[in-house]
């Protein structure tokens, strides 16, 4: 029989025994009725549709490998891509990685269908990993951090006129050729109005033969390892903005240099309600990290204490306020077999003492049993259906090769989770989709302005899907922008929804930097105030309107024509 040329993971024999136990414990949790998210009675909400629309919209992109053939775990990683809106036109273009040693590629939104912008110069040829998009000079332009395997990093920034700049060397952000950055993540660690930069690295890969009497491949030229579980893992690295386009490495200084970890996603966000951005990452086969903002910019290892230390295999996150109690819950992906995890935050809970702990409450949510059998990379906490909470979107695909196709991961299905008054439940038929390959990055946007949240997933030696929301809403919508960590709160009647906005999550890339509200059932929004980095309300934005909120000036509301 052929062997896979990479080996699996496998399965724990204690398996069955364990799942018998979370199905107790879940249905438990159901006849309690007090575990759940949420006990706000959900609108009424239409069936899940998404249709994939690559080609109509003309987005034809192909990861390839380098020699058509899957022989690098580097090569089974990747890629990524980004949301942003390069050309400020007001619709979000799309830049998408290899990870694999082709070029990368920027797509043009034209109203809701893509164009590829090679003028642009941003078709950087490496193994490329990880995207993170965000206006880190503050010129008003969205500029590209790319992450590499292999090559240094590359930083591009935005030039205004349809082309980026590679300043990379003179903004001292490439790292080196040793380097496997994975992950990026901008944010205003230090509170001096300015981004700065995270980037989670993998494993030491520069010899794959150290550890070749492991993990032997069965290519006759010679053994080759594949398996991140015997490398060494690299080190992150917190870049800080100096303000003048350059950058200064305080990895040291801040504490979040995560040695131990292998890491392959990572977020910030305000979990504890404090006003700064704290940490989390994603390792691969070594623990997940959470790091405390002590509000100087420098960081608490908070792992053990916040019970969010997980000896998993972690891939990727996304944060949002799931059960509507005020603060950041969160949800990690993991290797199949594993369980994905959500994180419930137990900081601003009224029946339990308020404390800056976590529980994973993903069987008693209904996530954890559907996950077995599927390894889970990107996803996204939206609204998908309307009605007024948190659905959830993963994609998914196996590490190990297809013996059928040795030239491709297994591919799994990909999975939409709806929201059902705080149980997530799996909606298999939202897709009429079946060519499933192996997923890796996921992001999302609405990329064709009808007000709801669309995803594209980025394959591994595959093309490029895009996912056009097509769910039958019967409510409306409102849109928000604001600068990158801003704390949003948004006023609907009696409730208080809150949402942050983020510039790199889910793994490998970067959701639109626009908040999509739903409000269904006639209702309309009474306010949004944004309350950092500092405090600005508008009162009932009118539905169907984008609020934009800026660092230094007042915000706008506009009501964009029908397309």
């Amino acid at each position: 029989m052929k062997r896979s040329r990479i080996v699996g993971r496998h399965s724990d024999p204690l398996l069955p025994f364990l799942c018998a136990i979370l199905v107790l414990v879940s249905l438990h949790a159901c006849d309690r009725g007090t575990e759940a998210p949420s006990e706000r009675a959900p609108a009424v909400a239409a069936p899940l549709r998404f249709t994939e629309t690559a080609a109509d919209a003309r987005i034809d992109f192909v990861s390839m490998y380098r020699d058509d053939a899957l022989d690098y775990v580097s090569e089974a990683i990747g890629g990524g891509a980004a949301w942003l809106d390069y050309d400020n036109d007001g619709d979000w273009d799309v830049y998408i990685t290899t990870g694999a040693g082709h070029p990368n590629a920027l797509y043009r939104n034209d109203g809701g269908t893509f164009t590829p912008a090679a003028e642009a110069g941003v078709d950087h040829e490496a193994c490329g990993m990880g995207v993170a998009a965000a206006d880190y000079d503050a010129d008003g332009w969205a500029d590209l951090f790319v992450t590499n395997f292999g090559a240094p990093d590359v930083l591009y920034r935005n030039s205004g006129d349809g082309t980026f700049e590679d300043v990379t060397d003179s903004a001292r952000v490439g790292g080196d050729a040793t380097a496997w950055s994975a992950s990026a993540v901008w944010g205003d660690v230090d509170g001096d109005g300015d981004l700065d930069l995270y980037v989670a690295r993998y494993v030491d890969f520069n010899d794959p033969s150290s550890a070749m009497g492991v993990y032997v491949a069965v290519k006759p030229e010679g053994p080759e390892t594949l398996h991140p579980e015997f490398y060494a893992p690299q080190a992150n690295v917190l870049y800080a903005n100096n303000g003048d386009g350059t950058f200064a490495d305080v990895t040291d200084r801040a504490g979040v240099r995560d040695a131990a970890g292998k890491g392959l996603a990572v977020a910030f966000a305000d979990y504890d309600n404090d006003a700064d951005l704290d940490l989390y990452v994603a390792n691969d086969v070594s623990a997940n990290t959470m790091f405390t903002n002590r509000g100087d910019g420098t960081f608490a290892d908070a792992s053990f204490l916040t019970g969010t230390d997980d000896l998993r295999a972690g891939m990727g996150i996304d944060f949002a306020d799931i059960d509507e109690d005020g603060d950041l819950d969160f949800f990690v992906t993991y290797l199949q077999d594993e369980m994905n995890a959500l994180y419930r935050n137990n900081t601003t809970r009224h029946d339990a003492a308020p404390s800056d702990t976590f529980d994973d409450i993903a069987s008693e949510a209904g996530l954890a049993i559907p996950s077995l059998g599927l390894t889970g990379w990107g996803t996204v906490l939206e609204d998908f259906d309307g009605d007024g909470d948190f659905d959830l979107f993963v994609t998914n695909g196996h590490v190990n090769v297809d013996q059928a196709n040795p030239v491709e991961c297994i591919g799994q299905r990909d999975q939409v989770f709806r929201n059902d008054g705080g149980m997530l439940t799996d909606t298999p038929d939202a897709f009429a989709f079946t060519d499933w390959r192996a997923g890796r990055g996921l992001a999302a946007a609405d990329y064709d302005n009808d007000g709801d949240v669309d995803v594209l997933v980025v394959q591994n030696n595959a093309r490029a899907l895009l996912f056009r929301n097509d769910t039958q809403s019967t409510g409306d919508w409102v849109k928000v922008r604001a600068p990158v960590g801003a704390r949003i709160h948004v006023q609907i009647g009696g409730r208080t929804l809150i949402r942050e906005a983020r510039a790199g999550s889910s793994f490998l890339s970067t959701h639109a930097p626009e908040m999509v509200i739903a409000t269904p059932g006639g209702r309309t929004v009474d306010r949004v105030t944004m309350l950092r980095p500092r405090q600005e309300t508008v009162s009932d934005p009118p539905p169907r309107s984008v609020t934009t909120f800026y660092a230094d000036d007042r915000p706008a509301t506009v009501t964009p024509p029908e397309r």
